[in-house]
């Protein structure tokens, strides 16, 4: 297996949201009393900034950010793409040779990859590794593909290239170019390991935002019934496309504009479709809100990959679910779904 090259980003990016506070109890009253959050606490991690803002006895809510800040470490370090040491590389650098078995943690988060494979039909997948590579996301690369390169690396992804010891909690590839990327459920998986920490040292009433991933507790601050949280316009990115109002949930957007390159004077973003190997076409952006943070990151990846159909499964087999489907036409032309 070739190694990445070191982006600046550690994990594909999720668009980052805006968040505020606001008065939901009567649409007459011009002012809301919003306590300040008895505590913000910030730390870098999975390549971006992340925002805890809790509300609470100030001890706990100490001790609960502190909790938070290092189980995500743990993980980051555990699946780092781009450290030598961290146990998905070994597992990325011996598998095609020998089973890896991996340590209680990772095989969590495989489990739930496979979980996402399997909801998706294959939309979300994290052997997409090679395509990342071969567009230049996780290796340099300088001109457009040719249809025989993302044919031939198309021959190592696939999670049917994965063999699965559930006994052992083993790995095993069956092609050498195999590798594992986390890029697109790590930040989701990681937001509900940091909410269940939460709500373990008792804290409900708070805002979670692990670079765009963002959960909502099920408790809000002062007089709001809900917190709302700013979606960005995909076209242009310092305007807000609209507002949703979350609590006790989950909301997560993947977008084309937020990382990008350039190959050969073309435009390239980071969401490509794993069955097909080349980046999606006519879809700006894909917002989604469930009660789970995996759930929310992998499907609004998935709902950009298979499109505004697959937006309207997910709410049949969620149907708490919120999508905003933003997608351009023939002369960029812009049309905005929203499921329900």
């Amino acid at each position: 297996m070739e190694k990445p090259w070191k982006p600046v980003l550690l994990f594909a990016c999720a668009v980052i949201v805006m968040l505020s506070l606001r008065n939901c109890t009567s649409k007459d009253t011009p002012e809301s009393n919003i306590p300040g959050p008895t505590l913000v606490h910030e730390f870098d991690v999975f390549g971006t900034h992340a925002v805890l803002q809790l509300w609470g006895d100030r001890a706990v809510c100490d001790q609960a950010a502190s909790a938070v800040e290092d189980r995500m470490l743990e993980l980051h370090d555990r699946i780092n793409l781009f450290d030598e040491d961290s146990e998905l590389i070994q597992l990325n650098q011996t598998a095609f040779d020998s089973p890896f078995e991996c340590s209680d943690e990772l095989w969590d988060l495989l489990e739930t990859a496979r979980r996402a494979y399997n909801e998706t039909g294959g939309a979300f997948d994290v052997s997409v590794g090679p395509l990342m590579s071969l567009w230049g996301f996780n290796k340099k690369q300088k001109t457009y593909p040719t249809p025989e390169q993302v044919e031939k690396t198309l021959q190592a992804v696939g999670l049917d290239k994965v063999r699965f010891d559930d006994a052992r909690h083993t790995v095993r590839f069956t092609h050498p170019d195999t590798y594992l990327d986390f890029g697109g459920i790590a930040k989701g998986y990681a937001l509900d390991l940091a909410v269940a920490i939460a709500r373990e040292h008792g804290v409900d009433t708070g805002i979670i935002d692990l670079g765009g991933n963002i959960y909502c507790l099920e408790n809000t601050p002062g007089d709001i019934e809900s917190y709302t949280i700013g979606i960005r316009d995909p076209q242009w990115t310092g305007e807000l496309l609209e507002t949703i109002e979350l609590r006790d949930q989950a909301v997560a957007t993947s977008g084309n504009y937020e990382n990008f390159i350039m190959l050969d004077g073309k435009f390239v973003h980071h969401i490509v479709d794993p069955r097909t190997g080349y980046p999606v076409p006519n879809t700006a952006s894909v917002t989604v809100v469930t009660h789970e943070g995996w759930v929310s990151d992998v499907f609004s990846t998935a709902i950009f990959v298979r499109g505004p159909e697959f937006a309207e499964h997910l709410i049949k087999i969620r149907p708490t679910a919120r999508v905003i489907f933003v997608c351009t036409t023939e002369g960029q032309k812009r049309e905005t779904l929203r499921f329900p």
